[in-house]
């Protein structure tokens, strides 16, 4: 699974735990979840906050997008 979260320097968040930050080209690659359901959030001051659940499926390539809002 790969993961795009835009700002950079924004707070990861992945099924309530610190994941990283989002680094300057904004992706992260080979996240590795299981299968299921998932909730993600993106926290940066200055911009509004991001969560949401995801289903992730059995399929080997998986991508979210996540664009926090100033």
């Amino acid at each position: 699974m790969a993961l795009t979260v835009t700002p950079e320097e924004a707070a990861v968040y992945v099924d309530g735990r610190f994941w990283g930050v989002a680094p300057a080209a904004g992706k992260f690659m080979a996240l590795r979840l299981p299968p299921g359901k998932h909730a993600f959030a993106a926290f940066k001051p200055g911009y509004a906050p991001h969560a949401r659940e995801i289903l992730v499926p059995k399929q080997e390539r998986y991508e979210l997008r996540i664009a926090l809002a100033e």
